[in-house]
């Protein structure tokens, strides 16, 4: 069995296509943010989950988008409406496609211009996105929905932080 691999993809910001004009995209790592402690009655230290890091995404576009770089200064922490959909397909059975897509919601905190211009060089615009939503969803089903501002960490259908919101009252 040979495994899945991403074959194509497109990206959508604030609902424009870019198909085409998307050369590459990275998608934020899920990190937890860990706290190493040794409390008595311990043999070796054991580390606290304290939450998540910061998450963030970046693209790579072959144009310079108005769109985008009318964006630039968003002051909402979810302005930006991101979704990056993808095909995955195994060169041992191709017929069989998963459909894999990226919600995220954020605000650029950098739009990389080009430095120069050259005739006959295409200019990139690199775009980063600070994100404060992210959801990963793999033929309708969702595998993880993280909601910063509602509290939401939804992964395998569990949402690990309503306990946590049920006490603080949320």
């Amino acid at each position: 069995m040979l495994p899945k691999k991403l074959k194509n993809f497109n990206l959508f910001a604030d609902g424009e296509n870019f198909v085409g004009k998307v050369d590459e995209i990275t998608l934020p790592n899920l990190e937890r943010k860990m706290e190493e402690m040794r409390p008595g009655g311990f043999n070796a230290p054991v580390d606290s989950d304290m939450g998540m890091n910061k998450l963030t995404s970046s693209f790579r576009l072959h144009e310079m988008a108005a769109s985008v770089l009318r964006q630039f200064g968003v002051t909402t922490v979810d302005g930006v409406a991101l979704r990056f959909l993808g095909a995955a397909v195994s060169d041992g059975d191709a017929s069989r496609t998963d459909a894999i897509e990226v919600v995220m919601r954020g605000r650029y905190s950098g739009l990389e211009l080009p430095s120069g211009y050259k005739a006959g060089e295409s200019g990139m615009l690199n775009c980063t996105a600070s994100l404060s939503y992210f959801k990963y969803v793999v033929n309708g089903e969702t595998l993880i929905e993280i909601d910063v501002i509602n509290m939401i960490e939804n992964v395998g259908g569990t949402d690990r932080l309503a306990s946590q919101r049920n006490a603080l009252g949320l």
